[in-house]
């Protein structure tokens, strides 16, 4: 069953024969990966908890431990876990997915700095994640290291067959503070050509607009702000803020 990606039943099967063995702790071993397999994170967590703190502790039960935190949303133990990992494992043996688990712990626990190192560490091992991409992006934008990020969002749409939409938010707000008006133009223009009834990118092409024409003269914002106005919704905290920029104008 756990060769053919079938956990539930490799767990009901390994609890039937712990039940029966006279000796149960080699199968516990086994049915901790199973459950996690099943995405049983809860019950995997409890026995890989059990399982590491013996000597023979192989690596990879670290490795498999550490997801599991993670995709249980215990992020400052995910961390440490693979912190722990990373002292037992040899270097060759790791995984690009282990530098990118650990850089999302990081992430989620705001420390931006280490994440960002963390998925460089991954993209060194595969630079194609597009996930990592994307993240490594966000963490240099968070960090306002906006060039750096620029860099990561421009690799991430040349890896992608139809780039997003998210992608060309992204990259845009990136441009934009870092003063490349006219790529952020592009940017936007292309973020609304893909979501012509959302806000958003009418606001930030608006913003352009304002600098590029900061006297308000040629009124080249006026139609933006229009089509927010004319789109957001005044129901939630953000668009209310957007809606009293667009007013303001």
């Amino acid at each position: 069953y756990y060769a053919r990606k079938e956990g539930e039943k490799a767990v009901k099967a390994q609890e039937a024969y712990l039940a029966l063995t006279d000796n149960p702790e080699p199968g516990k071993r086994q049915l901790a990966f199973y459950l996690f397999m099943a995405k049983n994170y809860a019950k995997a967590n409890e026995m890989f908890k059990q399982i590491i703190q013996q000597p023979d502790a192989t690596p990879i039960t670290f490795r498999f431990y550490g997801v599991s935190l993670m995709e249980s949303n215990d992020f400052e133990n995910s961390r440490k876990i693979f912190e722990q990992y990373f002292t037992k494992v040899k270097k060759e043996e790791i995984q690009a997915n282990d530098y990118a688990y650990y850089g999302k712990a990081l992430s989620k626990l705001k420390q931006d700095s280490l994440a960002i190192m963390a998925f460089e560490n991954s993209l060194a091992l595969d630079s194609t994640q597009s996930e990592i991409l994307q993240l490594q992006g966000e963490a240099y934008y968070k960090s306002k290291k906006y060039p750096q990020a620029i860099k990561r969002f421009e690799k991430l749409i040349s890896l992608r067959t139809r780039p997003l939409s998210q992608d060309y938010y992204a990259i845009g707000r990136a441009y934009y503070y870092n003063n490349q008006m006219v790529e952020a133009d592009s940017a936007f223009t292309k973020l609304i050509s893909l979501q012509p009834t959302m806000s958003v990118g009418y606001l930030w092409e608006a913003r352009i607009k304002s600098i590029q024409d900061p006297e308000s003269i040629n009124g080249l914002a006026k139609p933006y702000f229009e089509k927010v106005i004319e789109i957001a919704s005044p129901t939630t905290d953000k668009n209310k803020n957007d809606l009293i920029e667009a007013y303001s104008y």
